[in-house]
């Protein structure tokens, strides 16, 4: 048995001063390992790693990259997130692989087009460096998947690229140096333990039982036991060897390395911080008051997209036929006053953003959407709040971030938030409707129908309006398990006039602005209603909306 047990320590000694002895040799001193430069001619315009390639967080590397002739060159550290949707979309050389201590395995991959944005003009890089000729990039590689970006910033392509690297491990030569050390000291233990005498265990217990009593334990002499004999050699070998081995591995574990840990095993990330935040609403709010100051929604393509640009062009339509150029309102207080993001594992990324209207006294609840990492962030649904309805607080967790809820998914609901829409819409289509245990009849529900009673009851006007709700996309759990959902209502105005009839159409209205002056005719005019629905949990009571927004978005007709 004892030989088993040598053979086993001394194996593993081996081992421990092989591995060690290796790590010093590739660190050295200055714990930093160094690759002769690499080249990696392509013609495509990105190299970058492949996803799950740098599966180690803790380490720092740096990232030399050398272009001929003193082109531009950039390269960048970004969440794996962002650059799989970067450069799943360019031709780009994709490093596959990597064998120490610094050997690249790339293949060519076509995607048919080139990169749609410089690298240089994006945002989300968690570390990015640009230079003439060359570039140097050391970032400490972090938890989060992540991969290397290398991008020729004249979009040319990247022929007679050359990539040198380093890895820099903290404290790994003199973690390498102790591990060998601990490697000598297992070895030496395992040859004293397969060197060492059997003990007769019997005949010691025999002759113990016969010595005559010399005194107790208490006068025993220095350097003796209670049977007043001193430690056998191989009993102070042993001791001797423990210690060493101790000793050993206490200055492999204190030798302060910086202990390279695996990467999250999913991609994710919060989908904005709160200063880009910060960014994107003041760009949206500066936008914005260049396009009511100039009657032009040309600024707001920029910032808005879907429902929300086709509602702010049609208003702007409004404001050209009706107001006098020159005398609309253009003072703006907007200020944000909160951001809750989720944490995503793919494009495209939105947030949350409440921001107060000072001009108009009252909230403006906001969703933002990056549809893509190379596009910008745009302004996708917005419902105006009064000040006195209290918004539910959105579930967080331990990072300040919230989880997006499926719009199919009913669990915690009394129904799947698609369905409330539809519920919600349902309501809005039939002026006799009274609700039912999902949705209730509110005020705005309320202020709609009277809007079209009164619109059909004006002389010589037939209306025929009808609502649908469109796919819901963004919903987020709220504190108390119930849901806050953005939805957006389709409504059809369709009017005939009769020949010679002057309507009376409300003032301001978009009515008054495309119908005015016009008999005998059939019109449609199309609106969009952006609703901020809160779902109590089940057993909860009745969907209700907090808030809308909308406008004309076209019209139709002859």
């Amino acid at each position: 048995m004892r030989t088993v047990v040598g053979w086993f320590f001394v194996t593993v000694g081996a081992a421990c001063l092989l591995a060690g002895a290796a790590v010093a040799a590739l660190l050295g001193p200055d714990d930093r390992a160094r690759s002769d430069p690499q080249p990696l001619d392509t013609r495509s315009s990105v190299l970058v790693t492949a996803a799950g390639l740098l599966s180690w967080s803790g380490p720092t590397v740096q990232v030399e990259a050398t272009l001929p002739d003193d082109r531009p060159v950039f390269v960048g550290l970004g969440n794996e997130v962002d650059v799989s949707d970067y450069s799943r979309r360019v031709d780009a050389l994709v490093v596959e692989a990597i064998e120490l201590p610094f050997v690249l395995d790339a293949v060519e991959v076509d995607a048919g087009r080139s990169r749609p944005v410089s690298p240089d003009r994006l945002d989300w890089w968690l570390a990015s460096v640009q230079g003439d000729g060359a570039a140097t990039l050391g970032v400490q590689l972090p938890s989060a998947p992540s991969q290397l970006v290398v991008a020729a910033l004249d979009r040319g392509d990247l022929r007679g690229l050359e990539v040198t690297a380093a890895y820099e491990l903290d404290g790994g030569f003199g973690v390498g140096v102790g591990v060998a050390a601990l490697g000598v000291g297992l070895v030496l233990f395992g040859v004293i333990t397969r060197r060492r005498r059997p003990d007769d265990g019997g005949r010691r217990r025999r002759r113990r039982d016969n010595d005559p009593v010399i005194g107790d334990a208490g006068s025993a002499q220095p350097g003796q036991g209670s049977s007043g004999r001193s430690p056998a050699p191989g009993h102070r070998a042993v001791r001797l060897a423990e210690g060493v081995v101790a000793g050993l591995a206490l200055v492999g574990l204190t030798a302060g390395c910086t202990v390279p840990l695996p990467v999250d095993e999913q991609p994710v990330k919060t989908a904005v911080a709160q200063d880009d935040a910060d960014e994107v609403v003041a760009r949206w709010a500066e936008r914005r008051a260049e396009a009511v100051r100039t009657l032009d929604p040309a600024p707001l393509a920029e910032v808005e997209a879907g429902a929300t640009l086709a509602v702010e062009e049609g208003a702007l339509a409004v404001a050209r036929r009706l107001i006098t150029p020159g005398s609309q309102e253009t003072d703006q207080d907007l200020r944000l006053r909160r951001v809750v993001a989720p944490r995503l594992s793919s494009y495209p990324l939105w947030f949350i953003a409440v921001v107060d209207d000072g001009q108009r006294e009252l909230a403006k609840v906001q969703v933002y959407r990056r549809a893509q990492a190379a596009g910008p962030w745009q302004l996708v649904s917005t419902t105006e709040v009064l000040p006195s309805t209290q918004l539910p607080d959105v579930a967080l967790d331990d990072t300040g971030a919230f989880e997006p809820v499926d719009p199919a998914d009913a669990k915690g609901l009394p129904a799947a938030p698609q369905e409330i829409a539809d519920g919600y819409a349902a309501l809005l289509d039939d002026l006799e409707a009274r609700g039912d245990e999902l949705v209730l009849v509110d005020s705005f529900v309320e202020q709609m129908r009277a809007v079209a009673t009164n619109l059909d009851s004006l002389d010589g006007v037939r209306l025929r309006q009808s609502w649908r709700a469109q796919p819901v996309r963004w919903v987020a759990r709220t504190s108390d398990g119930g849901a806050l959902v953005f939805a957006t209502m389709a409504r059809d105005d369709r009017y005939r006039i009769t020949s010679g009839t002057a309507a009376a159409w409300p003032e301001g209205s978009a009515q008054s602005a495309f119908l005015a002056g016009r008999g005998d005719t059939s019109a449609v005019l199309r609106f969009r209603h952006q609703v901020l629905l809160y779902v109590p949990p089940t057993g909860g009571g009745q969907a209700r909306a907090l808030g809308q927004y909308g406008g004309v978005v076209s019209t139709t007709g002859r």
